[in-house]
């Protein structure tokens, strides 16, 4: 008496080959796969990393300029250091509560008056324009003494969200 035809036979060939095949495959190159792909990501996010880095040592020299011309400035002033810095944080407190975000923002040289004193801010956002709207409107209305010299908003292509630059001053006596 046959328990298996012939071509039930093949069948279970196959399907015993592919299991063969298919098991250790699943078990052990599947999980070595993604184990390297994940040491590609980490390697990229390394290089870029690297990259990024490269970048700011080669502009190592244009950036110790700009910090020199600024930490002369604040060494030269009494109490301009502390002026400088409670306006920073006044401005990024007002950014955060209208909803922007700060790109960049950079004290300038003072100009002295008789017996005012003129700190400059430099300060670069993204936002929509509700949230400049807010920020200019608080800026404005704050407590602490800006004044908004210069404004000049970009588009970003293909997003509702703009890019500002601001020339601001604080006044202080």
């Amino acid at each position: 008496m046959k328990i298996l035809s012939l071509r039930e036979k093949r069948i279970l060939w196959v399907v015993v080959g592919l299991l063969a095949v298919g098991l250790p495959a699943q078990i052990l190159v599947f999980p070595l796969l993604e184990s390297h792909r994940d040491l590609d990501k980490k390697i990229l996010a390394a290089q870029i990393k690297a990259n990024k880095y490269e970048r700011l040592i080669q502009r190592k020299d244009a950036l110790q300029k700009k910090y020199q011309a600024i930490s002369f400035v604040l060494k030269n002033s009494s109490g301009a250091q502390e002026t400088i810095v409670e306006g920073l944080s006044e401005l990024e407190s007002l950014a955060r509560e209208s909803g922007i975000r700060i790109l960049d923002i950079r004290p300038q040289l003072l100009k002295k008056d008789s017996s005012i004193k003129e700190t400059g801010i430099e300060l670069k956002a993204a936002a929509n324009m509700e949230g400049f709207i807010r920020f200019i409107y608080k800026v404005e209305r704050s407590l602490t003494l800006f004044k908004i010299k210069k404004i000049q908003l970009t588009t970003k292509p293909g997003s509702p969200m703009l890019e500002g630059s601001f020339s601001i001053a604080r006044l202080a006596l």
